[in-house]
């Protein structure tokens, strides 16, 4: 494979700066074919996972994104050459079926939004209950409480009633 350098430069008012882009040669491409396990496009050797270009280095990622980039613009000018009513078609139902995932994704999101706040709702009206439960027997217990109290006093005031009948005094 051919991959020719050239700088380039950008004319936006800003400072002039040089960068080096790799492009495939034009006669080269889509000439070579996978053999020995190489890949064309990226000097990619499928059998390791080596790669030719630097690995680490910000240089040589650099060098791989701008040879993704050349051919796009590549596969971009061998387009008019196809029939595009077909490409146009395929993109049209790959965008609709985009569309009709991002709307499931959205609606799924949007389910999961309003089951989270019923469980929110719930987890608030059971901890309600709960400490309503709480202070319920807690009033329940002051009332037997009480109501032990009366009882004892009761049974205390028949026990003088029942005294001073025998002993021949009465107190009502």
């Amino acid at each position: 494979m051919v991959i020719k350098s050239e700088a380039v430069s950008s004319s936006h008012g800003r400072k002039l700066r040089s960068r080096t882009t790799n492009r495939l040669s034009p006669r080269t491409f889509g000439s070579e074919h996978v053999a020995g396990g190489e890949c064309p496009f990226f000097g990619w050797r499928s059998r390791g996972g080596d790669l030719n270009a630097s690995r680490e280095t910000s240089s040589g990622k650099a060098k791989i994104l701008a040879l993704v980039a050349s051919l796009f613009h590549h596969l971009g000018a061998r387009f008019p050459e196809e029939d595009t009513s077909s490409i146009k078609e395929e993109a049209k139902e790959l965008s609709r079926q985009l569309s009709e995932e991002k709307n499931r994704r959205i609606a799924q999101g949007m389910e999961l939004r309003d089951l989270q706040a019923k469980i929110k709702a719930i987890e608030g009206a059971v901890e309600t209950s709960s400490s309503e439960a709480l202070a319920l027997g807690r009033r329940n217990q002051e009332h037997e409480e009480a109501l032990e109290k009366l009882r004892t006093e009761i049974k205390a005031s028949e026990d003088v009633k029942v005294m001073a009948v025998n002993g021949e005094k009465i107190t009502s």
